[in-house]
């Protein structure tokens, strides 16, 4: 047997909505329809299924009753997408933070160690700010 070392890591996110969404579109619903069965607004289900809003417990007994699945199904879809949320978000507030990089002496905090060698281009500057906050 071969081991596969090429797992699998998309760099992209998909909400719980687009599981909603797709069962919606099966069952020839629009969103109105589901937010009549569930008893939400349209707006929320939009929101919902844009991963704007999260999926409660509440919210999650109802899909079950409504579109099937379990509520713990739901809730661990709800779970999971928000986990990997939080990378994202952390890479994002890095990107906003390397407008400070011209502020600091970054060669000479590469030359003492603090911050690893790397090139300081674009693509760069996000793995240089991160170093920064650990102090």
């Amino acid at each position: 047997m071969t081991e596969d070392l090429n797992t699998f890591c998309p760099d992209w996110i998909s909400p719980p909505g687009d599981t909603i969404a797709d069962i919606i579109e099966e069952r020839e619903w629009t969103q109105t329809d589901l937010a009549k069965r569930l008893g939400y607004t349209t707006k929320h289900i939009s929101l919902l299924i844009n991963g704007k809003a999260p999926i409660t417990e509440q919210t999650a007994l109802k899909l079950e009753t409504v579109l099937g699945s379990s509520a713990s199904f739901w809730l661990s879809l709800e779970a999971l997408y928000r986990a990997k949320l939080v990378p994202q978000d952390a890479a994002e507030d890095l990107r906003n933070w390397v407008c400070w990089l011209d502020e600091l002496p970054v060669e000479e905090l590469m030359a003492q160690g603090i911050i690893p060698k790397q090139d300081s281009d674009a693509k760069n500057q996000p793995n240089l700010v991160q170093p920064t906050f650990r102090r």
